[in-house]
């Protein structure tokens, strides 16, 4: 799946004090906000996926991602990934096939969510560092 990303305006400053921290701190801070921003975003997608037994929407999951060149992100995905284990068909859902249209779930909860997740991201960070004292 494509990458969705949320860009959040006035960052510099927290960007700035987060690099003053010890570096797990740091992280934890960040990592922390992201899990908590893709909690309405997955809620939204769970009520969008379409149902048929049910086993789609349960395997339905946030996970952090291995960081990348001072990049930290979260993950919304089936339990195994797109197009493996049990509900490998998430993703022709989303994205369709050849003889199937798309039905996404994932992409419009994220456009219906993505402003409520970067607010939740940029309000986590400032309390983490306020709890710091930074």
């Amino acid at each position: 799946m494509s990458f969705m990303k949320i860009e959040i305006e006035g960052v510099k400053k927290l960007e700035k004090r987060l690099k003053s921290l010890e570096p797990k701190v740091g992280k934890g801070i960040v990592r922390g906000a992201l899990k908590d921003a893709a909690k309405p975003l997955l809620q939204e997608a769970k009520e969008r996926v379409p149902v048929k037994s049910g086993d789609l929407k349960k395997s339905l999951r946030v996970r952090t991602m291995k960081r990348k060149k001072g990049r930290y992100g979260v993950e919304m995905a089936t339990k195994d990934g797109w197009f493996k284990g049990d509900q490998y068909y998430g993703a022709f859902l989303e994205f369709g096939t050849k003889n199937m249209p798309a039905k996404p779930f994932m992409r419009p909860a994220y456009d219906s969510k993505k402003d409520e997740a970067a607010k939740i991201i940029k309000n986590r960070i400032k309390s983490g560092l306020k709890r710091l004292g930074k």
